[in-house]
């Protein structure tokens, strides 16, 4: 007996998964982004009011209350799509822009808390 659904779509099959690495360094990415945010916001902004340094309005816009908020907010749809789509097309797709976009959000979080990092640093030498 073929037990083989002939009008089954391909993308349904268990063959066409996406690796479980890719889902795990998505979440990963999108559960850290708002933490290491948060985390920035209450170590760093304490030492930059200390020194006295003048942020410019990226940083500020990053270590903002709000920010981290906005952040998590986002994070939790992202992943909530991620885990509630079905296998298929569809979902390794959203999966490939999760970590595309939360590398990008990354890279965007972490250069505004960077730069004023540096010339503190440089101010201190």
């Amino acid at each position: 007996m073929n037990t083989t659904n002939p009008y089954e779509s391909k993308d349904t099959k268990p063959d066409s998964q996406s690796s479980p690495w890719i889902d795990v360094f998505a979440a990963d990415l999108w559960i850290t982004i708002p933490l290491a945010v948060l985390s920035g916001r209450i170590l760093l902004l304490p030492m930059f009011d200390g020194f006295g340094l003048d942020l410019p309005a990226s940083s500020q816009s990053v270590l903002s209350f709000r920010s981290p908020v906005l952040l998590a907010i986002c994070s939790f749809v992202v992943l909530l799509a991620m885990f509630t789509l079905p296998y298929g097309a569809t979902r390794r797709r959203l999966i490939r822009l999760a970590t595309i976009s939360g590398m990008l959000v990354g890279v965007l979080c972490v250069l505004p808390i960077t730069i004023p990092l540096l010339s503190l640093w440089r101010g201190l030498n």
